[in-house]
């Protein structure tokens, strides 16, 4: 499946949610972005976010312990969710 933006969540990533928000405050509406990551607990966070913000979860494989989740932005952000990424890019 095609994605317009991949959030690389392997091994050693401190960060996860804080990535995939990030990505996803990148995105428009109708966009998709996949989310790589070897952590089970990741793959959960992830699912939960998405489905409570209104995304739809395209797709999910399982391939060498990695999973890839397919997202896409459904639904557009608030000002408030919008402005939260920023700041939260600002400070990298």
């Amino acid at each position: 499946m095609y994605a317009d933006l991949t959030a690389d969540c392997i091994g050693a990533c401190e960060a996860p949610m804080l990535i995939v928000k990030e990505m996803f405050g990148r995105l428009k509406k109708g966009q998709v972005l996949q989310v790589e990551t070897d952590k089970p607990g990741v793959v959960q966070d992830v699912t939960s976010w998405a489905e409570s913000q209104g995304f739809s979860i395209e797709e999910q494989l399982k391939n060498a312990g990695v999973t890839t989740l397919y997202i896409r932005k459904t639904a557009e952000w608030s000002e408030e969710q919008e402005k939260t990424v920023q700041t939260a890019e600002q400070r990298r």
